[in-house]
């Protein structure tokens, strides 16, 4: 997304082609697709800007704050 560790994005449907996770992978529109017929649900994407995209094994401050940020909002909502 190219914006600050942990910022917080809902990623459109249209927007998705340009976040590619690995060219191994199946696309994530591919996968979106697939389950909003699956389930007969709409599938919200929501990214979060990663402090480095270096395999490690800890989450950075920032995006482990917007996490708790998100877990929060999602708990309100349900």
């Amino acid at each position: 997304m190219g914006k600050p560790p942990g910022y917080i994005k809902i990623i459109k449907k249209d927007e998705i082609s340009q976040y590619n996770i690995s060219t191994h992978a199946m696309p994530l529109s591919f996968l979106i697709k697939y389950l909003e017929h699956s389930i007969k649900s709409n599938i919200i994407l929501i990214g979060i800007q990663p402090m480095e995209m270096e395999l490690v094994d800890t989450v950075s401050p920032e995006v482990n704050a917007s996490i708790e940020f998100l877990i929060g909002v999602l708990q309100e909502l349900i």
